[in-house]
């Protein structure tokens, strides 16, 4: 099992590199402004390969005035010659790097614009409720788990898929993809669940979406289901909703830019741990001191796998 936490800053990378991953994931998967520029994330990456550490660029989805600057920073990248993963959120983006990269020193993923299910739902088992047992996994497959939909994307040079670590994903989903030779990264605890393009963050500092506003994403916001919108009445369009009734279908949320995660808790054990090549952590939803707990549990678990000692961080 390998670990792999995301940073948004540098100071996130100097606190990553004390964890000793075997990844550090640089970028956004969903906002292009959170891709630094090439002298940026050169020192960065400089950093993280004196560490023995391997990079993971994360690119999101594309408007098209960005293309040609992430499009010269992979080439520049591919032309440093230092092996990285490459996270690909825009399927325009894919097949321009299929057509005009060639010799790559990276591999690319699936991320999670593209890669989901229906069971990333919070109540996904309050609409399923009555659907037999097969149907209810077919839902909660990833949507890759398809073959001419997978074939087609492995023709323009995916390698690997990354997916969140829900149940149905994690015991089922990961099988298919091993039997595809598809290399399968999970996100734990804090899973994608929505995404925009009007960013909330810069709606909620009065900010205008640029590369002036992304440090106000280096943390994030805590949100939660106290209200629902009534159109119709005009006078008190927002209604308190019944704590009892919701809470146990509605998680807890973190606002972090244009994306919303929310908190699954699942469980991770001897039998499903090694579904996975790689567990990834954002290490914005975590103080150092949880992470490195979290971590160091799931040593502990893969050590018993393993039947060998691990050190701790």
């Amino acid at each position: 099992m390998k670990i792999s936490i995301r940073v948004s800053n540098t100071e996130q990378l100097k606190d990553a590199i004390k964890l000793k991953p075997n990844y550090i994931g640089i970028g956004s998967e969903y906002c292009v402004y959170k891709v630094p520029e090439y002298e940026v994330l050169s020192m960065m990456l400089d950093q993280i390969d004196k560490n023995g550490i391997k990079p993971e660029i994360l690119t999101p989805f594309v408007p098209e005035t960005h293309v040609p600057r992430i499009m010269d920073l992979i080439i520049s990248l591919n032309e440093r010659g230092t092996p990285f993963d490459l996270t690909i959120n825009d399927l325009g983006l894919l097949k321009l790097i299929s057509e005009k990269v060639g010799n790559r020193c990276f591999d690319m993923y699936i991320g999670h614009v593209y890669s989901t299910s229906f069971e990333n739902c919070p109540w996904h088992e309050k609409v399923l409720s009555e659907e037999s047992e097969e149907i209810k996994e077919g839902w909660c497959q990833n949507n890759f788990v398809n073959d001419l939909l997978l074939e087609h994307m492995c023709s323009m040079g995916i390698s690997g898929v990354e997916l969140e670590m829900l149940p149905v994903m994690l015991n089922k989903s990961t099988k298919y993809f091993r039997n595809k030779n598809i290399k399968i990264k999970g996100m734990l605890d804090y899973i994608p669940s929505a995404i925009t393009r009007a960013c909330h963050i810069a709606r909620y500092y009065d900010k205008k979406p640029s590369f002036e506003c992304t440090s106000y994403c280096d943390k994030v916001l805590n949100a939660r289901f106290t209200h629902r919108y009534i159109p119709d009445n005009t006078e008190e369009p927002y209604e308190v909703v019944n704590e009892e009734l919701i809470r146990p279908v509605t998680p807890d949320y973190l606002i972090i830019g244009n994306a919303i995660y929310c908190k699954r808790e699942v469980d991770i054990n001897e039998k499903n741990i090694n579904n996975v090549d790689s567990i990834t952590f954002d290490m914005r939803a975590f103080s150092i001191e949880e992470l490195e707990k979290r971590i160091n549990r799931l040593k502990e678990i893969d050590r018993k796998c393993e039947g060998k000692e691990v050190v701790s961080i």
